[in-house]
């Protein structure tokens, strides 16, 4: 349905975002530190550019089966408007 669909969307949005945070956060603060050779990055990053779609894909579906029923026994027990 609607709702499914729009949980779904504004889950992978939130956790799109998330991740982009944190991989520049990572790349501006501790990756020198981590990782100072740029070879052995380019390798790590060509693995989980691959995972990290899965992962977020596996995370928003999660997300929304567990928001919908929850956004349902909210709003009917009128804890949450309905629009």
């Amino acid at each position: 349905s609607r709702l499914i669909f729009s949980f779904f969307i504004f889950s992978l949005t939130s956790t799109l975002a998330g991740q982009i945070a944190g991989s520049l956060t990572f790349e501006f603060i501790s990756w020198p530190v981590f990782m100072a050779d740029v070879n052995a990055w380019a390798v790590a990053w060509q693995v989980l550019t691959w995972i990290y779609p899965v992962e977020r894909t596996l995370i928003a579906l999660g997300a929304t089966f567990i928001g919908v029923p929850l956004y349902k026994v909210l709003t009917s027990a009128n804890l949450m408007p309905s629009h």
